[in-house]
């Protein structure tokens, strides 16, 4: 959930009042990269992928920014097409 930085809980999927506080909101984007991230470490694949369609590449700037932070240490390894 961009709204809360966590996973989005079931009963927000069908709740107006949700994507109304979503569309006024901070987008929570480096939460919700770090939980993606903190959910792979606990997978036992620890693997994800992510896509970004559309004209540019802000988001996967922006991804990129937030694992570097996380993970100074340079692990696990992250690329880019």
């Amino acid at each position: 959930s961009n709204v809360t930085g966590t996973w989005i809980e079931p009963g927000q999927l069908s709740d107006p009042t949700y994507f109304a506080t979503h569309m006024v909101s901070t987008v929570r984007f480096t939460e919700c990269v770090e939980s993606i991230l903190d959910r792979a470490q606990k997978n036992s694949d620890n693997k994800i992928i992510f896509i970004e369609i559309g004209p540019g590449d802000v988001l996967s700037k922006l991804l990129m920014r937030t694992f570097r932070l996380k993970y100074s240490d340079g692990t696990p390894n992250f690329a880019t097409i």
